[in-house]
């Protein structure tokens, strides 16, 4: 599930939400393949959609194609993304299957981790 949610790709808004038909978009381009590539060549895919979705709806407004087809500014460098999101966790699940996530971490009373920073 994580590998469809990370090549949907969506935006995440500053409320922490998608927009249901950003999302309703996304889910039917993965599932029926629509302009879909591999992560190196999708850049260039949503370019190709975008442009074959404005021929075919020439009056549809830029603001309802960036909803369907979100541009590179959107879910660029910066931006928080459900992909993003999810590889993260993704990432987090593997660290823990791993020795690294089961390892026993020393516990500290209270007032020894200033006392340990004041000492550095």
């Amino acid at each position: 599930a994580y590998k469809k949610l990370i090549r949907m790709n969506m935006p995440v808004d500053t409320e922490g939400k998608v927009h249901f038909t950003t999302t309703l978009f996304a889910l039917i381009r993965e599932n029926l393949s629509i302009k879909m590539r591999s992560a190196e060549e999708m850049d260039q895919a949503d370019v190709e959609l975008r442009e074959t979705i404005l021929k075919v709806w020439s009056l549809t407004g830029k603001t309802k194609i960036d909803l369907l087809v979100p541009c590179t500014p959107n879910i660029g460098r910066g931006r928080l993304t459900v992909g993003k999101i999810y590889g993260g966790l993704l990432i987090l699940d593997n660290w823990k299957q791993t020795r690294f996530g089961h390892l026993d971490r020393p516990t500290l009373a209270k007032g020894d981790f200033l006392t340990m920073i004041n000492n550095v």
